[in-house]
């Protein structure tokens, strides 16, 4: 009979893990429903797209991602199978914030759909699904942390190898990824130092799963890192800040810069529900800490656990973005910052177990920042489309005028200034100011990568100029084309597109 009740709990257990899993990929679908019918693509996807080429992947440390991406494709040689890519990291996500957000709730009361949906809507994560080609690896990575830092298993040696496992793929898909493991292990003994029921079983874990990742990180750093990352772009990318007073001031700077995106992505009174979620979090972790030192009887675990209790709000904040801010060229992207997710997740469960009396505020908070997140990922979704049909026109436009002066008279092309952004974007990056770190110029001076995947797309196989002094001042005598986009002139055999000449203002009469 206790068998069959198990087993009959379980099912019921399965049933809502279905459910809340299909609600999920409903919701999700729905927000990247522009992406899934746009056709389009997204800063190195151009690469990608003409040379079937995902190997670099090994070269950013990320070998995972391209022998994952071979499996798929069945051979090295890469097809656009877009949107598969993106369907296919929601669906592996969604699957493991289900399955992880299970222990923290009783099936079927909607909690877990809306902790998954605290993970997969975030400003910082719409960058990652716009790319055509990354978003498997990066998305699949997020999941992996997860279930590396929240499943539980009986025995301690099974728990740290699967764990250990699960977080060391996790780096080999993106290395950000682990910034979520870190942010869970602490909620985790947050979680069991707040409640003291099973204290001892909560820290437990949160021990083995910081063991488990510690060890994924210098297996990573020792054996991975040095096979892998081999070229000198990313060998400077991961120098690490120097051991002095001025090193001490560049993390300073760092710190510094990565708040300032975090903020960026909050305009106006978005910011509130946000911001109360993130200071009710610290204000419970500071009632947690008070409560273990008025302790009569306060042994030394207690002073840890008050320690630990008092630390915990601005360890959460440094590790969104993790050791990026150890980085002495850190580059503070929005794919790069997705850890806030997990952060914004910590301080609401926090605040919900320390103040109970405020679970409907923090539930409105936490709804009221979903949906300003899933109409800012729609409108970034949207922006893209719209860039990427106004780049494609622009670089066919720039295919035909060197067509007019002839192959035989181009030697190489130079660009001065930048591509600019399509002018129906403009309100979307008046409203979302982040959306000017996610939606770049397609052609810029000095960026050979994207100008020869868009040129060689539009069939213009033409050497990428280095721009020198005089070639700027180069003043023409006869220019080919003037336009609003640019204007193109020849200098010898050099075909010149300087997208700084054009002074052009849209006529706002008819608004």
């Amino acid at each position: 009979m206790w068998d069959k009740f198990c087993s009959s709990m379980l099912n019921i257990k399965q049933q809502f893990v279905v459910k809340d899993f299909i609600i999920i990929i409903l919701v999700l679908f729905a927000i990247v429903s522009p992406l899934l019918a746009g056709n389009v693509y997204y800063q190195d996807d151009y690469h990608r797209l003409v040379s079937g080429n995902v190997s670099y992947w090994i070269n950013n440390g990320r070998p995972l991602a391209t022998w994952l991406t071979w499996f798929i494709n069945f051979t090295t040689m890469v097809s656009d199978t877009s949107p598969l890519s993106l369907l296919l990291g929601i669906l592996g996500l969604a699957a493991s914030l289900v399955i992880s957000f299970c222990r923290l709730t009783k099936p079927g009361n909607g909690f877990t759909i809306l902790m998954s949906l605290a993970i997969m809507l975030s400003p910082f994560i719409s960058q990652s699904m716009l790319y055509a080609y990354d978003a498997m690896g990066i998305l699949l990575s997020i999941g992996l942390a997860f279930l590396a830092s929240m499943l539980y298993f009986p025995q301690r040696i099974n728990h740290f190898i699967i764990s250990f496992i699960l977080f060391l793929a996790a780096l080999c898909l993106y290395q950000t990824a682990v910034n979520y493991g870190f942010i869970n292990i602490l909620l985790i003994g947050m979680l069991a130092i707040t409640q003291r029921h099973d204290t001892r079983k909560g820290l437990q874990h949160a021990a083995i799963a910081l063991a488990a990742l510690l060890l994924a990180l210098l297996v990573y750093k020792l054996i991975v890192v040095p096979l892998c990352v081999t070229d000198p772009f990313n060998q400077t990318r991961s120098v690490m800040v120097p051991v002095s007073a001025a090193g001490i001031g560049m993390v300073g700077h760092n710190v510094t810069q990565s708040l300032a995106v975090l903020l960026e992505a909050f305009p106006g009174y978005s910011l509130l529900p946000v911001g109360g979620i993130f200071v009710a979090g610290a204000c419970a972790c500071y009632k947690t800490g008070f409560s273990w030192l008025i302790n009569k009887k306060a042994a030394i675990s207690d002073y840890l656990a008050a320690s630990l209790s008092f630390i915990a709000p601005c360890l959460v904040l440094l590790t969104i973005s993790g050791f990026l801010l150890l980085l002495k060229d850190a580059e503070f992207a929005p794919r790069v910052m997705g850890a806030f997710s997990a952060a914004l997740v910590f301080n609401f469960l926090m605040a919900r177990q320390a103040f109970p009396k405020l679970k409907i505020m923090l539930n409105f908070f936490l709804v009221m920042y979903l949906l300003f997140t899933a109409t800012f990922m729609m409108a970034t979704f949207r922006a893209l489309v719209n860039q990427s049909n106004f780049d494609q026109a622009m670089v066919i436009s720039m295919s035909h005028d060197l067509a007019q002066v002839g192959s035989e008279n181009i030697s190489q092309v130079a660009i001065i200034g930048k591509s600019p952004q399509s002018p129906d974007i403009s309100p979307a990056i008046k409203h979302y100011p982040l959306l000017k770190e996610i939606i770049y110029p397609s052609i810029e001076e000095g960026f050979d990568f994207r100008y020869y995947a868009l040129m060689n797309r539009a069939m213009a196989f033409y050497p990428f100029a280095i721009i020198t002094p005089e070639i700027k001042a180069y003043i023409p005598t006869h220019i080919i084309s003037a336009g609003c986009l640019y204007h193109f002139y020849m200098d010898g055999k050099t075909a010149i597109f300087n997208f700084q000449a054009p002074d052009c203002k849209m006529s706002r009469k008819f608004l």
